[in-house]
C-alpha cells in the first residue's frame, strides 16, 4: 500500500519520467504486486476528476508508464484508454516493453493499434526492432491509413513519411487495397476530410499516383489492386475512393483492354456506383473500337440492364446495339437481353429497349415480351404493339354492380350507413362520379368491438419477464403499457425469492440510468423500493413509481383495455369504483383514452353507483368527488370540474379529435413535461403553421408553444397518448417527415409515423393525406415504401380520394424544401398500378395538384411524367381547366414541354372512372358491414 501511495505522489509531483525511473528500478515481481492497486487507483482518479478544471487528469496520464511496466494484458485491457501511450509516452513505452518483453506483447500491439490508431508508430517501431511480427490485423492497416492524417498535421508530408520507411511501399501500401475501414477511418474518409483527395503532399491518391508516375510503385499492380478492391463490395462511399483512384491513374486504352474481364465482372457489383464506373470503362473500350462482340457480352451486361439507374441501363443498351451492329449473329441474343430493360420504371428506358429489339422478334424474344407486357408503361403499349407486331392482352377489371351494392346496403342499419358514408357513396355512383373520401370520425366506429382486447399481466413471473424485455428495448408502446399496469397491480407481491428473481432487472436498471432514466427509476422503485428522483421527466411514470416504491398495489385507471390505447367506458367506471382517489396524471391519461362506444351505459352506471369508500391516498391523488365529476364529463354527462386541467382532459376525451386551445393545457400534464428550450426544433413552428392553413385546418395554440417538442418522439407511444386525437397525431407525423429531408431522423423511426395509415378505422383527413404525400417523396426507401403502402390501403378502403391526395400534393410541391418531385413519379406509378381505383385516384390527384399553380414549379416534369402514364392507361384527356392552362404555359424544348404537349393532345374520358366509382362505393359498404358485424358480437 505504501509503495502505491509513493507512486501516486510521484506521479503528482515528478511527472511521467520520474514514474518510469521509479518503477523500472523495481524487480518484475514487485511491479506485478503493484498492478491490482494501480488499476483501482487510475480508475478512481478518472472518476473523481473535476472536468471543469481541464480535459484530463494529469496524474493518470503520468501513471501510463507505470501501467505498462506493471500490469498484465488483462489489466491493461481493463483500464483501456487510461493506459494508452500517446505521443509523449511512446518512447517511454518502447523502452519499457523492450525491457519487459512480455509474452503477450504481440497480442497487446495488435489490440492497441486497432483501438487507438495513434499508437501505430510505436507498434511499427516494435516490429522493426524485431520485438513483434508484422501485425496482420485490419486495425494495423487502418492505423497505417491514418498516417496521412497525422502527417498532414506534422512537419512532414505523407510522401516523406513513406520515403523514410521504404519497407512500407513493399508491404503495407498493398494492404490498404484489402481493408475497407469504417466511420472516419478509411481511405475515402481520410482523403476527403484530412488533406484533399488529389493533394500530392497530404493525400493518399495523389501520393500513390506520384510514386507510380516515377516508377517507385508498380503502375500495373496499382490498377489491378484498385479493381480487386472494388470487387470486394465495400460500401458505396468507401468503394468510391478506389474507383476514383483508378481513374486518377488515367488508364490507357491498352490498359483498359487488358482489364476488360475485370470491368465486366464489376458491372454486376451490388454497389451502384461501382457498376456505373465499370460500365463507363467498358464504354471507353467500345468507343476505341476495342470491345469484342463476343457471344457472352449480353449476359455479362445483364446486371446493368436490371439497374434502377436510368443512365446505366441506357449505356448498356447502347453497348449492345453497337455490338449487334458489328456482329449481326448477336442480334437475337441482344434483343432477348434488351427485354429485361422493359421492367425499368422509366418509359424512356423502355422505349430505348423496344427500339433495340426491333420488329419481327423471334419466338423466344416474343415469348419473353409477352411475359413482361404488364411491366410496360401505358405510354409504351402502343409502341410495343407497333414495334413487335404482338397483340398485348389486356387486364379486365371487375367491379360490383350498383344493384348488388344497393342490396347489401339495404341490409345495414340506417344510422350505420350514414356514418360510414354508404348513402353518399351510392348517390355518387348513381350520378356516375367517384364518391368523396370517407369522412367518418372515431366516434362513428365501434372501436372496442373492432380492436383486440388487451389481457393484463396477472402472474409475477410473466411480469418480471416482460419488464426485462422492456428494459432491453424489445417491446412496443402497447406492451410497455401492460408492464406499467402490471407493476402497479403486482408491486406488493414479494415472495421470499423475489430479490433473486429480479436481480437481472436490478442490473438492467443500473445500466439504463443514463439512457432511460424514467424507466430506470420505475424499475428501481419496484425491485428495491427506491423513490423516484425529482429529475424524472415523465411525470406519469414518476407518479406510478412513487406509489410502487411504497408497495401500494392497485390498478391503473389509464391502462388500455383494447389495442390502440382505448379504454372501454364500463371498465373505466369499474376501476374508478376500486380506486376512487386516483393519481392526478393517471386520471388525466385515462380521460384521454375513453373509447366512444358504450359511453351512455357507462355514464348511467356511474351516475347511479353509490359513492365509493375511502381509499389510500397516493401521491398527487385527486379527491374522489373531483375524479368522479371529471369522468362523468368525459363520458358525455354534465358535471362541474373545478380543476381546469382535469376539465380540459375530460373534454378532450369526450370530444375526441377536437384540438382546440385547451389541448395544450392537458398535453402538458398528460405527456412528458416539455423542456422546449433544450430540445431540438427540426422544423420551425412558423413554417408548419404556414402549411396547415393551406389545407383549411385551423391552428391551435399548441403549434405556437413548442407543441411538437413536448410530445414523445416515438410514433407508437404518441398514438397511445390520445387515441382519438387523429389530427394531432398526423400533424406530428407531418412535422417528423418534413424534418427528415433535412437529415433529422432515421428511416425506421419516421416510417413508423405512417403505419397508422394502414388502419382502416383510423380517420386520415387532410393532415394524414399530407403525411402520406411527404412520405412518397422521401429519400429513405423504407419511408417511401411505408407511404406507398399507406396510400394503397387508404385509397382501397375509401379514406383517400383524388381530391384529398391532390390537395396534399399541392402543398408538398409548393414547398420545395419538403419535396423532391422526381421521387413522386415512381411512387405514384406504384400506387396507380394497384387497381383501376388507384389509377383513377392518382390521375385525378395529379390534375388537382397542377390546377393550383399559375406557373410551372421546379421539376414539374416528374409530375407530368406520372400524369402522362396514368392518363395513357385511362385513355383520358386532361379535363381540369386549371391543369390545362398550366400545361399550355410550358414552352421550350425541355422534357416538361414535351410531356405537356403529349398530355394536351390526349382525348377521351377515363375508361377507369366507372369501375373506380364502384370500387370506392364498395369500400364504404364493406366498412359498414364490418362495423355492423362487430356491433353484433
Amino acid at each position: 500500500m505504501a509503495a502505491l501511495e509513493e507512486l501516486h505522489a510521484l506521479a503528482g509531483s515528478g511527472g511521467a519520467e520520474a514514474v518510469e525511473r521509479h518503477v523500472m528500478a523495481l524487480p518484475e515481481a514487485e511491479r506485478r504486486k503493484l498492478a491490482p492497486g494501480l488499476v483501482k487507483l487510475m480508475k478512481q482518479l478518472w472518476r473523481d476528476w473535476d472536468w471543469s478544471r481541464g480535459s484530463a487528469p494529469r496524474t493518470v496520464d503520468h501513471l501510463v508508464p507505470a501501467a505498462l511496466a506493471c500490469m498484465s494484458l488483462a489489466q491493461l485491457r481493463d483500464v483501456g484508454h487510461l493506459a494508452v501511450p500517446m505521443w509523449d509516452h511512446q518512447d517511454a513505452a518502447h523502452r519499457i516493453l523492450r525491457e519487459r518483453r512480455p509474452g503477450w506483447l504481440q497480442e497487446w500491439a495488435e489490440w492497441i493499434v486497432g483501438e487507438w490508431p495513434s499508437t501505430w508508430s510505436l507498434v511499427r517501431g516494435l516490429m522493426k526492432e524485431g520485438l513483434i511480427e508484422r501485425p496482420r490485423t485490419d486495425g494495423y492497416v487502418l492505423a497505417f491509413v491514418a498516417l496521412q492524417d497525422r502527417a498532414s498535421r506534422g512537419d512532414r508530408s505523407l510522401r516523406q513519411a513513406l520515403e523514410a520507411d521504404p519497407d512500407l511501399l513493399e508491404h503495407e501500401v498493398w494492404r490498404i487495397f484489402e481493408v475497407e475501414g469504417g466511420g472516419d477511418l478509411s481511405l475515402a474518409a481520410i482523403d476527403k476530410y484530412s488533406g484533399g483527395y488529389d493533394d500530392e503532399l497530404t493525400g493518399w491518391a495523389g501520393t500513390l499516383k506520384a510514386f507510380a508516375d516515377e516508377g517507385t510503385l508498380d503502375r500495373d499492380r496499382l490498377l489491378d489492386a484498385s479493381l480487386d478492391a472494388l470487387g470486394r463490395d465495400f460500401s458505396s462511399f468507401r468503394a468510391g475512393w478506389y474507383s476514383r483512384f483508378h481513374e486518377t491513374l488515367e488508364p490507357t486504352v491498352e490498359e483498359r483492354v487488358a482489364r476488360l474481364d475485370a470491368y465486366l465482372r464489376l458491372v454486376g457489383s451490388s454497389i451502384a456506383n461501382t457498376a456505373s464506373f465499370a460500365l463507363k470503362a467498358v464504354e471507353a473500350v467500345d468507343k476505341a473500337g476495342a470491345l469484342p462482340a463476343s457471344a457472352d457480352l449480353p449476359e455479362r451486361l445483364a446486371p446493368a440492364l436490371a439497374s434502377e439507374r436510368k443512365g446505366t441501363v441506357k449505356k448498356a443498351l447502347a453497348l449492345l446495339e453497337r455490338a449487334a451492329g458489328r456482329e449481326p449473329a448477336l442480334r437475337e441474343t441482344v434483343a432477348l437481353a434488351a427485354c429485361e430493360a422493359l421492367a425499368h420504371e422509366e418509359a424512356e428506358v423502355q422505349g430505348r429497349a423496344l427500339a433495340l429489339i426491333g420488329t419481327a422478334p423471334g419466338p423466344e424474344v416474343g415469348a419473353r415480351l409477352l411475359e413482361l407486357a404488364d411491366s410496360v408503361a401505358p405510354t409504351m403499349r402502343d409502341r410495343l404493339a407497333e414495334v413487335t407486331g404482338l397483340e398485348v392482352p389486356g387486364t379486365a377489371a371487375a367491379a360490383p354492380s350498383l344493384a348488388a351494392l344497393e342490396e347489401r346496403a339495404a341490409a345495414l342499419p340506417a344510422a350505420l350507413r350514414a356514418s360510414a358514408g354508404v348513402d353518399a357513396a351510392l348517390d355518387a355512383l348513381r350520378e356516375g362520379r367517384p364518391p368523396p373520401a370517407a369522412a367518418f370520425s372515431a366516434a362513428d366506429a365501434p372501436v372496442t368491438r373492432l380492436a383486440e382486447p388487451v389481457a393484463p399481466i396477472e402472474d409475477l413471473g410473466d411480469l418480471i419477464e416482460a419488464a426485462g424485455a422492456l428494459a432491453e428495448g424489445v417491446l412496443g408502446a402497447e406492451e410497455a403499457e401492460r408492464v406499467l399496469d402490471g407493476i402497479a397491480r403486482l408491486c406488493a407481491e414479494r415472495p421470499s425469492d423475489f430479490g433473486e428473481r429480479v436481480s437481472s432487472l436490478r442490473r438492467r436498471a443500473k445500466r439504463l440510468a443514463d439512457e432511460e432514466p424514467d424507466l430506470a427509476s420505475l424499475l428501481r422503485a419496484w425491485v428495491d423500493g427506491t423513490p423516484p428522483p425529482a429529475g424524472v421527466a415523465d411525470m406519469r411514470i414518476r407518479e406510478i413509481a412513487a406509489r410502487v416504491a411504497t408497495g401500494d398495489a392497485r390498478p391503473l385507471l389509464s391502462a388500455p383495455t383494447h389495442r390502440g390505447g382505448w379504454i372501454a367506458p364500463a371498465a373505466l367506471v369499474e376501476r374508478a369504483q376500486e380506486v376512487p382517489e386516483p393519481g392526478f396524471r393517471d386520471l388525466v391519461q385515462a380521460l384521454c383514452r375513453v373509447a366512444p362506444d358504450g359511453r351512455e351505459e357507462a355514464r348511467d352506471a356511474l351516475a347511479t353507483a353509490a359513492p365509493a369508500g375511502p381509499s389510500p391516498a397516493g401521491p398527487s391523488a385527486v379527491p374522489a368527488g373531483e375524479a368522479r365529476a371529471a369522468l362523468l364529463l368525459a363520458l358525455g354527462g354534465e358535471a362541474d370540474v373545478s380543476d381546469e386541467a382535469l376539465r380540459a382532459a375530460a373534454l378532450l376525451g369526450r370530444d375526441l379529435n377536437d384540438g382546440g386551445p385547451r389541448f395544450r393545457v392537458a398535453q402538458r400534464l398528460t405527456f412528458r413535461l416539455p423542456h422546449v428550450g433544450a430540445l431540438p426544433d427540426p422544423m420551425p413552428s412558423d413554417r408548419l403553421r404556414g402549411l396547415v392553413p393551406a389545407l383549411g385546418v385551423g391552428i391551435p395554440d399548441d403549434f405556437e408553444h413548442g407543441f411538437f417538442d413536448a410530445l414523445p418522439a416515438d410514433a407508437g407511444e404518441l398514438a397511445l397518448r390520445r387515441p382519438g386525437g387523429h389530427d394531432a397525431f398526423w400533424a406530428h407525423a407531418v412535422n417528423e417527415l418534413a424534418a427528415l429531408e433535412w437529415g433529422a431522423g432515421g428511416d425506421d423511426l419516421e416510417a413508423a409515423f405512417l403505419e397508422p395509415a394502414l388502419d382502416p378505422d383510423r380517420p386520415l383527413g387532410e393532415l394524414g393525406a399530407l403525411a402520406i404525400a411527404l412520405g412518397l417523396t422521401r429519400a429513405h426507401a423504407t419511408v417511401r415504401a411505408a407511404a406507398v403502402d399507406g396510400a394503397i390501403v387508404a385509397i382501397a378502403d375509401g379514406r383517400l380520394d383524388g381530391a384529398g391526395l391532390g390537395a396534399a400534393l399541392r402543398v408538398a410541391v409548393a414547398e420545395p424544401h419538403l419535396a423532391v418531385q422526381r421521387r413522386f413519379g415512381p411512387s405514384l406509378r406504384t400506387v396507380a398500378a394497384e387497381s383501376p381505383l388507384h389509377s383513377e385516384t392518382v390521375r385525378v390527384a395529379l390534375e388537382e395538384a397542377l390546377n393550383a399553380f399559375d406557373e410551372a414549379p421546379r421539376e414539374i416534369h416528374a409530375l407530368l411524367d406520372a400524369l402522362n402514364e396514368v392518363a395513357a392507361d385511362a385513355q383520358a384527356a386532361v379535363a381540369d381547366p386549371g391543369a390545362r392552362r398550366l400545361l399550355e404555359s410550358i414552352g421550350g424544348k425541355t422534357k416538361a414541354a414535351r410531356l405537356a404537349k403529349e398530355l394536351l393532345q390526349r382525348e377521351g374520358t377515363s375508361r377507369h372512372a366507372p369501375v373506380a366509382a364502384a370500387l370506392a362505393a364498395e369500400a364504404c359498404v364493406a366498412r359498414a358491414e364490418r362495423w355492423a358485424a362487430a356491433t353484433r358480437r
